[in-house]
């Protein structure tokens, strides 16, 4: 670079950062967290915790470790719904008026909003939606995975979790109908994976029914009990998610489970 050119350069560089000196020191101070938007992310995402309430145990939080998440058809046009209150509500923020982080985190908010409705419009007049797709069971998913992964995930501090634990065993034959349902709502609607995929999807999920692998992944053995709780906790209450094995001081969960998952693998 010769001598002319050095010179030029240096004054452009020198320019430009006295017009970012400039515009800096112009420019008006960033307003402070936008309490409002907060509150509704805040809000949103305990509703989703609410109805997945399995993300609730797997986030350590008290109070979600009794259910499972409701797929009747009533529930999804219910999360459903709430997407168009959810955007009307995210856009009547001003962009202009929140500082730099919150401007960001409305927009990534409201482009995963638009995303939902876009993934939803596939599916007019059918209980499915960005949350609850239409392809329940594969090899990568499905209760076959996500019931015994739910297991790892539970406290059991003392009695109160036990019983927790033993009611949403109550919900496993609920769970599979609905899947079942949802399963059989696709296929008449044409939605239906590439059968190469799902060859193997029901023996996988008849061997975790009944005789589950420990080596695969959120898996469990018959020999894998729930960890040993407090003194507290009720006498030999050692339990199988699925097949229901469970003996416990205070009752049973219902016999019907394990025929269930049977049936439905």
């Amino acid at each position: 670079m010769d001598r002319q050119a050095a010179l030029s350069f240096a004054r452009l560089a020198l320019a430009c950062f006295a017009l970012g000196w400039a515009a800096a020191a112009g420019a008006a101070p960033e307003p402070d967290r936008n309490a409002a938007l907060h509150a509704l992310f805040e809000r949103e995402f305990l509703n989703l915790v609410e109805e997945a309430p399995e993300l609730g145990s797997y986030f350590g939080l008290d109070g979600y470790d009794d259910r499972v998440t409701d797929l009747a058809p009533e529930a999804i046009a219910r999360r459903n719904a709430r997407i168009d209150r959810v955007k009307a509500e995210i856009e009547r923020f001003d962009p202009a008026k929140l500082n730099r982080q919150d401007r960001i985190s409305r927009e990534v908010f409201l482009e995963r909003v638009q995303r939902s409705l876009r993934e939803r419009s596939f599916y007019p007049g059918l209980p499915f939606g960005p949350s609850d797709g239409w392809m329940r069971v594969s090899s990568q998913g499905g209760p076959q995975f996500t019931l015994p992964f739910i297991v790892r995930a539970t406290r059991f501090r003392g009695p109160a979790d036990y019983e927790n634990y033993l009611k949403r065993l109550d919900a496993v034959p609920r769970v599979l109908s609905q899947v079942t349902d949802l399963m059989s709502v696709g296929m008449r609607a044409g939605w239906m994976p590439p059968a190469a995929a799902m060859t193997k999807v029901a023996a996988r999920s008849r061997s975790e029914c009944i005789r589950p692998s420990p080596r695969s992944s959120g898996s469990w053995s018959r020999s894998t009990s729930p960890p040993a709780a407090t003194s507290s906790a009720p006498p030999r209450c050692l339990a199988d998610p699925l097949t229901t094995r469970t003996s416990c001081a205070r009752r049973r969960p219902p016999r019907s489970t394990p025929k269930r998952c049977t049936r439905w693998a």
